[in-house]
């Protein structure tokens, strides 16, 4: 299986990036990580987006290397 590692930082001097986008012409504020591999979005967000979401078989693990517990999958642009 296909491994990712995610991470948070909290309480860094960094500022933060965000973005407002449309998606499916529906917008929406995003926080941009431009060093993550992937970004992680609530389904109760791609629920409101009207995002397809498909299953994957790929493994989320944290900076720390814990498999993050549930996730459902993926979306594409």
């Amino acid at each position: 299986m296909e491994g990712l590692n995610i991470e948070e930082i909290q309480g860094s001097t960094r500022r933060n990036i965000q973005s407002d986008l449309l998606v499916n012409d529906i917008p929406a504020s995003f926080k941009l990580d431009t060093g993550a591999e992937c970004n992680v979005i609530s389904l109760g967000l791609t629920h409101e987006l009207n995002a397809q979401v498909q299953p994957t078989s790929m493994l989320l693990k944290s900076f720390g290397r814990h498999q993050l517990a549930r996730y459902c999958g993926q979306m594409s642009s």
